[in-house]
């Protein structure tokens, strides 16, 4: 009842109104035969960032063989010691290393995962300090 006295005052209005409505018209033509541009996705992966073994489970499960790596994250959520991770980051890691290969033997790629948040050590200001990312990167490549 409510949409209707709704639709009533908005035809009310334009009637009273005497505004001048026009119908939008448009036509996009296209043949169910044409060749179109092709978007594929020629590389996919299964990120164990949140290393839960029913989400990784089903998401190899739904791709099957066309799983192309698995994709883990390091943390600077915490300032490294002595150039190496802390105990918490290893742990992270070694959880999300156990999770990919204990579902598949595929290759890893690894970025900086943010979700933790990121440890004052990491930036000047608002500004990244890089070359510290990239001895965190380093020290999670050799753990």
């Amino acid at each position: 009842r409510f949409i209707t006295s709704r639709i009533a005052a908005v035809v009310g209005f334009v009637a009273l109104s005497g505004a001048n409505l026009y119908a939008q018209d448009h036509t996009v033509l296209f043949g169910e035969g044409d060749a179109g541009v092709n978007k594929s996705i020629t590389n996919r992966g299964v990120s164990v960032t949140w290393p839960n073994y029913h989400n990784t489970r089903l998401s190899v499960l739904y791709l099957g063989s066309e799983v192309d790596f698995m994709h883990l994250a390091f943390q600077c959520n915490q300032p490294l010691t002595n150039g190496n991770l802390t105990a918490s980051m290893q742990a992270d890691l070694q959880g999300q290393a156990d999770m990919a290969n204990l579902f598949t033997s595929k290759p890893w790629s690894m970025a900086i995962g943010t979700g933790a948040g990121v440890d004052a050590w990491y930036k000047s200001g608002a500004d990244v300090i890089a070359s510290r990312w990239v001895q965190a990167m380093e020290a999670a490549r050799t753990e």
